[in-house]
């Protein structure tokens, strides 16, 4: 049964008239609703089962960075009021049609009924929550909780002044019961919209940054009229929550993106993060009867009333304020382009400056929606100038107007190069690398770190991470309708390591590029690209259970509870849970996990456990960073390349093209242990074997011995070692230099990624099934297999192998057969990697 509220509820007190007075905590109610309380219904009967139970839903919008109520750096919301202010929340909920009531059994599930409560409600109020593109592969049917999924808010914190977070008792869908709702502290939540239980739910994932219809008053709303998360974050959250008075919600017709042409919202900021103004400014049409009028003389009041509004809110159009860059109204954008060209103009007018990079406003499909309109008025074949002047404007305001350059998708007149405007504006620093896109990119990062800033392994990552994202087409691959990088690691033939950390890498640079914020809105994602894999560790488990199953988190917590002297399984017999689970991780090979461990190695193991079962499991297409720079990261490259398809997704491309790119730059540069010298690398390597009782003539020791003689020897060695019917030059970037003393431990530190504290591991597993082969020129046939999981290279002790190590001796300034060997191998795994 499903209880909504009208659209209309007038405050009448007949509504409450022979009903039971709630007595609530808080102030007096002062209004009536038309939620059903508990009265509304009879009293069961014997045959009737148990009482069922009113719960008033309100569904909270989730907003991150942009509200003055959130920390930007902090991805979970909170929302704090008094008691006494729930009221408020509560009334302007209702006006925006966000509360809806269910009735459930109390001892029945919950969630069930509130997604089809919400489908319903969703329904007859005319919201939708569909994504704006149906083309897009996010696109589905209504976001029910079955594949949308809730978060529950409630109050935490003394009771007279409460701090509103996600879920504080972090209740599953397994927990999400009455019993659970009546214990505190939802039990003490003030309702003023009826007598039950009230409670908070946000939506989240997918929707988070996807457009809602208009939630406002109905007699404002049209069917036509859509808004985009950032506005409703102004319009319906600030006034909800930042302001406490009684006046009337704003109206949309002034703050909306309508779908037809006509509208384009744009933000602004007087400061880096406090304040933000909408600015709507309508846009003439441009008609083929109007070719011979000379449409750039047509003044815009609308523009110059904007622009009059931003100067009295404190930015200053033509002197250099500390925030702020110049503001040129039409006239003086005219008159500006008129005397440096001498010739008529020919450009349109500036419609609105957009100044906003630590907003979200044009990253979600309002970006796209603004770059159709924009596309609509004034036709493809016309040019859109944006002229910024920067003398004396500080490193902020820079970084304010490279993102307006960014992510507005402004052209630039014909003959002018980018590059070229960049310097003439920005003397200091100039781009570096070719592209014009790369340098907008790089010119943006370093403007936006500002002096004092952008110094050390970070700037450096952030270097990489742009050469990255900058890269040419090949990461790119077709399709169906788009362009992709394979980003999901379960999505890819073999499960790589390499590829999340990628998508974690992507992802950290379109987030500090398009946000402004140094750090991700997802702390996994940001402790991933810095800390590797340890990251997994630093979280308990309580945030992995959003990420993945309850086999899997069952099977985390025995892991580790599992002592570093008992084995992790039992046998490896099918009717082994444990191995069968180790051994379905893709990538993952629970051979060499030894029976008893050190606790160092014990750890590791258990965190590349973790690593793998959350990277696997997370669908990172719906993480809300994900969701945010997808629409933005094409809106800002398409005026800097040309290509004839959309890249919509990022997704990771699983091929050998990765290895010949910056990213292994980036990995490598994360897991740059220090080494200094080859003796840094020496000191870590410890020796284990596999298959020790196999040992007929009580060599394995003596076979280990040589091994480690002869790896010592290959990476004391300078430069690439002479591989016959082997060219170097064709190796790619990892060659470095040739001349570099330390090439081969580079190498060899390469393709043995894993965490920094773990000792590298060389392990032997002995062979002695085979005859001494007759052949002088006989070489291992097997090869060697680097499990960076475990910072562990497999080498096989085989009759092939013996033979190559008894065949010669290592001297200084030679190179020997096991040292060419080994140096292919190494080489030959950046296509072929064999661990995550």
């Amino acid at each position: 049964m499903l209880w909504t509220l009208p659209q209309h509820q007038s405050s009448s007190s007949s509504a409450t008239n022979g009903r039971k007075k709630v007595r609530l905590s808080g102030n007096p109610r002062p209004y009536s609703t038309g939620v059903a309380t508990l009265d509304d219904f009879s009293a069961p009967s014997e045959d009737s089962g148990p009482a069922m139970v009113l719960i008033t839903v309100g569904i909270l919008p989730k907003v991150f960075d942009s509200s003055d109520y959130n920390d930007p750096l902090d991805p979970s919301p909170r929302y704090s009021w008094k008691n006494g202010e729930v009221e408020f929340v509560e009334r302007r909920l209702q006006t925006a049609n966000l509360v809806f009531s269910v009735e459930v059994n109390p001892t029945g599930p919950i969630l069930e009924l509130i997604d089809t409560a919400f489908v319903e409600h969703c329904s007859k109020q005319n919201i939708n929550f569909l994504s704006p593109t149906p083309a897009s592969a996010n696109a589905q049917l209504f976001m029910t909780p079955n594949n949308l999924g809730w978060m529950l808010a409630g109050p935490r914190g003394r009771s007279g002044n409460r701090t509103w977070v996600e879920d504080p008792k972090c209740l599953t869908q397994f927990t999400f019961t009455v019993s659970a709702l009546r214990a505190s502290p939802y039990n003490n939540t003030p309702n003023y919209l009826g007598e039950g239980i009230f409670i908070f739910i946000v939506p989240r994932l997918r929707n988070l940054f996807g457009p809602i219809d208009c939630l406002f008053d109905p007699p404002t709303r049209r069917p036509d009229h859509v808004l985009t998360h950032k506005c409703f974050a102004r319009r319906v959250l600030h006034p909800i929550l930042a302001s406490l008075s009684d006046e009337a919600s704003p109206t949309c017709g002034s703050s909306c993106i309508r779908t037809d042409a006509g509208l384009v919202s744009a933000l602004a900021s007087t400061s880096a993060m406090q304040e933000h103004i909408d600015l709507t400014c309508p846009l003439p049409s441009i008609d083929s009867d109007d070719s011979d009028d000379d449409v750039h003389s047509r003044k815009f009041p609308e523009v110059e009333v904007l622009i009059d509004q931003l100067i009295a809110e404190g930015l200053p159009p033509l002197e250099p304020a500390p925030r702020s860059g110049q503001i040129l109204t039409r006239a003086a954008h005219r008159r500006q382009w008129q005397e440096e060209n001498a010739r008529p103009s020919t450009i349109p007018s500036v419609a609105s400056f957009v100044a906003c990079p630590l907003l979200l406003s044009l990253m979600d499909s309002a970006s796209v929606s603004v770059k159709n309109h924009m596309a609509e008025i004034h036709g493809p074949s016309t040019d859109e100038v944006l002229i910024l002047t920067a003398a004396s404007v500080d490193a902020g305001a820079r970084a304010l107007i490279t993102y307006c350059i960014w992510l507005q998708s402004v052209r630039q007149p014909p003959g002018v190069k980018l590059k070229e405007v960049l310097q003439e504006q920005f003397p200091t620093p100039r781009p570096t690398l070719v592209g014009p896109y790369t340098d907008v990119a790089l010119f943006g990062l370093r403007v936006h770190i500002g002096p004092g800033f952008g110094k050390g392994p970070r700037a450096e990552v952030l270097a990489r991470a742009v050469a990255i994202v900058m890269a040419d087409a090949l990461y790119w691959t077709d399709c169906d309708k788009y362009k992709t990088l394979h980003l999901h690691p379960s999505l890819s033939p073999v499960l790589r390591r390499s590829s999340f950390l990628k998508a974690v890498g992507l992802i950290f640079l379109l987030h500090f590029l398009h946000v402004g914020a140094p750090i991700p809105a997802s702390p996994f994602m940001f402790s991933a690209l810095f800390n590797g894999r340890q990251t997994a560790c630093r979280f308990d488990l309580d945030f992995l259970t959003r990420f993945i199953s309850r086999d899997s988190l069952a099977y985390i917590k025995k892991f580790h509870s599992t002592a570093a002297d008992k084995p992790l399984y039992t046998s490896q017999d099918e009717d082994c849970a444990e191995y069968q689970y180790l051994l379905n991780i893709p990538g993952f090979d629970p051979s060499l996990i030894s029976p008893t461990r050190s606790e160092e190695e014990h750890k590791g193991i258990c965190t590349s456990i973790i690593s793998f079962i959350t990277f696997g499991a997370m669908d990172i297409q719906c993480r809300p960073e994900f969701l945010a720079i997808t629409d933005g990261f094409n809106v800002a490259i398409e005026p800097f390349g040309e290509y004839d398809q959309v890249h919509h997704v990022l997704e990771w491309l699983n091929g050998p093209q990765w290895f010949e790119t910056p990213c292994r730059e980036l990995i490598i540069s994360m897991y740059d242990v220090g080494i200094k010298a080859v003796s840094d690398v020496l000191s870590r390597i410890i020796f284990s074997e596999t298959n020790g009782e196999s040992d007929p003539w009580n060599e394995n020791a003596e076979t280990i011995g040589l091994i480690r003689q002869f790896l010592t020897h290959y990476l004391t060695g300078q430069g690439h070692p002479y591989i016959p019917g082997r060219v170097l030059e064709a190796l790619g970037i990892d060659d470095r230099d040739p001349h570099d003393p330390l090439v081969r431990v580079r190498l060899f530190m390469a393709v043995m990624m894993g965490s920094p504290v773990w000792a590298l591991k060389v392990n032997v597993i002995h062979d002695w099934n085979e005859d001494f082969p007759r052949g002088q020129d006989f070489g291992p046939e097997a090869k060697a297999s680097f499990q960076s999981c475990f910072k562990t290279v497999s080498i096989t002790n085989n009759a092939s192998l013996r033979h190559m190590l008894l065949s010669e001796t290592p001297l200084e300034g030679f190179d020997t057969k096991f040292g060419q060997w080994f140096h292919g191998q190494a080489l030959s795994s950046r296509e072929s990697y064999t661990a995550a």
